[in-house]
């Protein structure tokens, strides 16, 4: 029976020998559902007011929820929790805006972007903004700073998510370590004391619009990320709640947000907030909404399957949504019979007209999702298709 039991310890572990949380089909689609309502957001959809209210705050909630504290327990493991998040995060933060900034004047020559003024005639000034044409020695200097998560590519406008979720996670590791060696008690309780400093000077540079390097984002949503560790300490009863519970408490949430929205507005990207408890509260709510919203959606399987795909790829749509609203810009600009360089109205083209924002919104969370999927088959493949030829042992 010991022995039994060791092999299925063995086969939960991963390389590093930590256990591996199961995946959770609930966060999965609740990431699907955030990542949807991120894109909408981003492209004038009706209702963008209210999903700015929470859209980015659950994915900081969402990645505090499977923090390990064993991640944190040692040296060795703090070291491997460091590269694995530089993996995971910097990393593609880094490929992907080199490769954007380098693409830079292949982009205004295509309409991506556009070097003519005449835009903001066409559409209005905040959609109306120009780039130039960059020599490398610029682009170069521009990429050198995205090393250090200061500066990056319009194309890539979604990329502060990464960079303040990357520091969020370096940061809460760093001092979950420290009180670990610190004390044997009480981590969970000096974690909420440092969030609420971090909170507070994060909200001081809010109303300071003191903006510097993303710290202010950094110290804002640290406690967010404090809130999805907490709460994880309670999935097994939110396994065993069922519709009943989950039903009134989506209802109540839904209508709590949407009272607030009324009353108040958030910007995640501009740390702008009204105040703590203001963001706190609905950064909540939206979790519970989303999440007894994924409970129902689970055992609808025509909707269950494409959810936990889309939660599962959501990085490839912060990547690339703005770029596949491209697509969709192209469609408008010959449909309306208005030049080809309207097509780099960012971070869209009439979206908030009709529907166009429903098409904008699938294609920038499909489009990413499909060429993800396909990559990986891909890779996978070739992969196989490697072994196979070189035969056992190599």
């Amino acid at each position: 029976m010991k022995l039994q039991k060791k092999a299925v310890d063995w086969k939960a572990k991963g390389k590093s020998g930590l256990k591996k949380k199961k995946r959770i089909d609930e966060i999965d689609i609740l990431k699907g559902l955030g990542i949807i309502c991120v894109a909408a957001g981003h492209c004038g959809a009706p209702f963008e007011h209210f999903i700015y209210m929470f859209h980015m705050a659950v994915f900081f909630v969402a990645s505090g929820f499977f923090f390990k504290a064993e991640n944190a327990s040692s040296l060795r493991r703090l070291g491997r929790s460091y590269l694995k998040k530089v993996k995971e995060i910097w990393v593609p933060y880094i490929f992907w805006n080199t490769i954007f900034i380098l693409l830079n004047n292949v982009f205004i020559r295509i309409n991506v972007y556009t070097d003519n003024p005449a835009l903001a005639e066409y559409v209005e000034e905040k959609y109306a903004g120009v780039n130039n044409y960059m020599s490398l020695a610029q682009m170069l200097l521009i990429i050198r700073k995205g090393f250090i998560l200061i500066e990056g590519s319009k194309i890539a406008g979604a990329f502060w998510f990464l960079a303040t979720l990357f520091c969020i996670q370096l940061l809460y590791l760093t001092i979950d370590y420290i009180l670990q060696k610190i004390t044997d008690k009480y981590v969970d309780l000096y974690q909420l004391l440092v969030s609420g400093l971090l909170l507070g000077y994060g909200y001081y540079c809010s109303i300071q619009r003191l903006y510097i390097y993303g710290l202010a984002k950094v110290a804002s949503f640290y406690c967010l990320y404090y809130l999805g560790h907490m709460l994880s300490r309670k999935t097994d009863l939110f396994m065993r709640m069922k519709w009943f519970h989950w039903l009134p408490i989506g209802i109540l949430s839904f209508a709590a947000l949407y009272g607030m929205s009324l009353a108040g507005s958030i910007s995640f990207a501009q740390v702008r907030y009204g105040n703590p408890l203001f963001m706190l509260m609905a950064s909540l709510l939206g979790w519970f909404m989303l999440y007894s919203m994924s409970y129902f959606l689970k055992y609808i399987p025509a909707i269950k399957k494409p959810l936990l795909k889309i939660g599962e790829r959501t990085l490839s749509v912060v990547i690339f949504h703005f770029l596949a609203f491209k697509l969709v810009a192209a469609v408008i600009a010959w449909y309306y019979g208005i030049p080809a360089f309207c097509i780099a109205a960012f971070p869209h083209l009439f979206g908030n007209r009709g529907l166009w924002w429903l098409a904008y919104t699938i294609v920038g969370v499909c489009v990413p999702v499909i060429l993800n999927y396909f990559y990986h088959k891909v890779t996978h493949f070739c992969k196989v298709s490697f072994k196979n030829i070189a035969g056992p042992g190599q």
